[in-house]
């Protein structure tokens, strides 16, 4: 299995430790959600007709109406 060195802040750090709570696990279970978000972008991207630029172009326009709001 691998290993994985995580600077944290203090106050943070602290906060675990009063918590008690199982760091590893929770930082594998985010891990593996953010592959298989990856993984599920990366299929469905691949299957689009859009070019890079027209992605470009979609996401600006994403963001514009974002920041009216």
């Amino acid at each position: 299995m691998g290993k994985i060195t995580l600077n944290i802040p203090d106050d943070l750090e602290q906060e675990l430790k009063i918590s008690k709570l199982d760091v590893s696990r929770v930082v594998v279970s985010s891990i593996r959600n953010e592959v298989m978000r990856f993984i599920a972008l990366k299929t469905l991207a691949s299957k689009s007709k859009l070019t890079q630029e027209d992605a470009i172009e979609l996401g600006k326009k994403i963001k514009e109406l974002a920041m009216k709001r």
